[in-house]
């Protein structure tokens, strides 16, 4: 149980007032998050440093994305615990919550384009293979879904990549890709050159696209909550389509993530156009 907290700590928790967090019962303010690590690996409150500090443990500092469950907002934070000497009183230690939100992100960022710049350095851009790959670095830092589409020589889009790291979803996503690919009209827009945020994916957008009951179940299966698409732009033209969503993470996507994603559309489309040419 919380037993004391600033007003920093309360409006970094979602709260309005340091009581609302001292008053909430034992584990409802971290139920409120969905909590993994750098590496993406979930983490429960008893993972936390003032809890292992109290269990008698090491209790190193804790780097955590926090989505907000409610809103889907995420925020990053450094967390670190030490002991509070009260005497004979009952053990109690301090958390220390550093909000690193900003430098997290623009350090995956950075790391992200510098590997793609690598691959697309080292191999074919074109190559479905190669663009797999730049999924597999992208979808991890920014994305639940990775995919790209390219324009092939007779001007229609073709789907080249997808990535999640469950392979049955991988494998429906490709199913879905082959029965049901987008109307021309849904990314018109993009290959026009005009990027597409959807932040918040309606909960009865499914039914509304489904073509059939079958395809409508295909979609139930994804739990999409919030996508943007980026143009593949380089040497005057779009080369293709950048798509990332996200889904069982419950993240959505704000405008710095949709500047992300056309950043990394123009790396592909400028190695895309060169190769071609």
């Amino acid at each position: 149980r919380v037993v004391w907290a600033n007003q920093a700590a309360a409006e970094m928790l979602g709260a309005t007032t340091p009581d609302a967090i001292v008053n909430a019962s034992p584990g409802s303010v971290a139920a409120a998050y969905a909590m993994t690590g750098e590496d993406g690996r979930p983490i429960s409150p008893d993972d936390l440093p003032s809890r292992r500090l109290l269990r008698g443990e090491d209790a190193p500092p804790l780097v955590i994305r926090a989505v907000e469950r409610a809103t889907g907002r995420a925020r990053w934070t450094r967390t670190t615990a030490r002991p509070l000497d009260m005497g004979s009183r009952e053990p109690l230690a301090v958390n220390i919550i550093e909000d690193i939100t900003a430098a997290k992100r623009a350090a995956l960022r950075r790391e992200a384009l510098e590997a793609v710049g690598r691959l697309l350095d080292r191999a074919d851009p074109t190559s479905p293979d190669t663009l797999a790959a730049i999924c597999a670095v992208v979808s991890p830092v920014k994305a639940d879904w990775c995919a790209i589409d390219l324009v092939d020589g007779d001007g229609e889009l073709e789907r080249v990549a997808i990535m999640h790291p469950d392979p049955e979803l991988r494998r429906l996503g490709w199913e879905l890709t082959r029965r049901y690919p987008a109307p021309p009209d849904a990314v018109a827009d993009v290959l026009a050159g005009e990027p597409q945020l959807l932040a918040h994916i309606p909960v009865d957008a499914d039914q509304t696209i489904a073509r059939d009951d079958e395809h409508l179940e295909l979609l139930r299966r994804l739990v999409l909550r919030s996508a943007l698409r980026a143009p593949l732009s380089g040497g005057g033209r779009v080369h293709g389509i950048l798509t990332l969503a996200h889904a069982e993470s419950g993240r959505v996507f704000d405008e710095d993530d949709l500047a992300f994603a056309v950043d990394m559309g123009r790396r592909i489309g400028l190695a895309v156009a060169f190769a071609r040419r």
